[in-house]
C-alpha cells in the first residue's frame, strides 16, 4: 500500500483520486466489480443444475441486484462467478460484447438450458427416461 501512495503521489494524485478517474489502469472498474462481487457472494447462491430451477436462480439474483443497487454495467460480469460448469461451457459461445450484456446472456442461458418459463409451463423441458430394460426388471421383480 505505501508503494502504491508513493506512485499516487510521483504522478500527483491524491489516495483516492483512481476512484474518481475512470482512466486509471481500469482501477474503477476493478474495484467496483470487487465491492459488489464482495456483496453478492455472501447471498448469492450458485446457479442450480435443475434446469426447472435456473429461472428462479435468475429471478433471486435480480432481487438481489435490485436491493444492492448494483449498476446495470456490472451485471453481467458478476454473474460469471455463479455459473454451473454447464452454462460456463455454454457461454464460451458468446463473443465479448454479448458477455457485456445481462440480458442477452440470461435470454442466452435460458434458451440453451430448454428454461424459458414457456418451456417449462408447457412441459417441454427434455428430461432423461429411464431405459426400457429398467422398467421390465421393476415389473419382473414384483
Amino acid at each position: 500500500m505505501a508503494t502504491m501512495i508513493r506512485m499516487w503521489k510521483r504522478i500527483g494524485m491524491s489516495r483516492g483520486a483512481h476512484e474518481r478517474n475512470p482512466g486509471v489502469h481500469g482501477w474503477r472498474l476493478a474495484n467496483r466489480v470487487k465491492r459488489y462481487g464482495y456483496a453478492l457472494k455472501q447471498v448469492v447462491s450458485p446457479m442450480p443444475t435443475d434446469a426447472t430451477e435456473i429461472p428462479q436462480f435468475f429471478q433471486t439474483l435480480e432481487a438481489m441486484f435490485r436491493s444492492f443497487e448494483i449498476p446495470a454495467d456490472l451485471r453481467a460480469k458478476l454473474l460469471l462467478p455463479f455459473f454451473s460448469l454447464k452454462a460456463k461451457s455454454l457461454i464460451c459461445r458468446l463473443n465479448v460484447k454479448e458477455l457485456e450484456d445481462y440480458e442477452g446472456v440470461r435470454y442466452f442461458l435460458l434458451s440453451e438450458l430448454n428454461s424459458l418459463p414457456e418451456n417449462i409451463n408447457r412441459g417441454l423441458i427434455m428430461r432423461p427416461s429411464v431405459p426400457m430394460k429398467d422398467l421390465f426388471c421393476c415389473a419382473t421383480q414384483k
